[in-house]
């Protein structure tokens, strides 16, 4: 056992950004029982971030999971995303009421995917993926998720282990290694 984490008793409140959400924290605590999975029997993202063994897999669905159980979005918002096997592979996190997708587990999260958020008066709006951009309007979650896949980063997927710079320094180490492998000298 951790310890981090209590013999007993839920996982720890959800934090973005820092500060804890208590208006939607008791009904989220209230789907894990002391075992620390969700009412359905699945694992929760603090279990899976604790377990020594956890794969990127094991990671992401965990995070699918906890995004199931927050309860801030829509369900078909979240099903439709999850249906899509691009999306699926990525780590979703939930921020303002929106749907969002890291190349990486770990936090402060990558921001170079756009994200979806309900439209109040129905429907789905696609930003980002900074924040002052605007992808446009949908009508339904799979117009929606269908815009953020026409909009992700080349050779995006499956989620990274860790944080995003921890994904940069691997992403310039597989590139160098690349230019090495194509170049005279490291073909000897």
């Amino acid at each position: 056992m951790s310890p981090s984490r209590p013999a007993a008793g839920p996982p720890p409140l959800h934090r973005d950004r820092g500060t804890r959400r208590a208006g939607w924290a008791a009904p989220r605590l209230a789907r894990y029982p002391a075992g620390g999975t969700t009412a359905d029997g699945q694992a929760s993202l603090e279990d899976a971030r604790l377990s020594a063994n956890s794969s990127s897999t094991d990671l992401v669905e965990a995070g699918w999971n906890d995004v199931r159980a927050d309860g801030r979005l829509r369900p078909e918002l979240i099903e439709a995303a999850y249906a899509e096997p691009r999306l699926r592979q990525l780590f979703p996190w939930t921020g303002m009421g929106e749907l969002h997708f890291s190349r990486c587990t770990g936090k402060r999260w990558t921001w170079d995917i756009p994200y979806v958020a309900a439209d109040p008066a129905g429907g789905y709006q696609v930003s980002g993926p900074l924040r002052g951009q605007t992808v446009g309007s949908a009508a339904t979650p799979v117009e929606a998720i269908a815009m953020v896949v026409e909009r992700l980063p080349v050779r995006c997927g499956p989620a990274f282990i860790g944080t995003p710079e921890d994904l940069a320094a691997h992403e310039a180490a597989s590139a160098r290694q690349a230019r090495l492998a194509e170049s005279p000298e490291g073909a000897e």
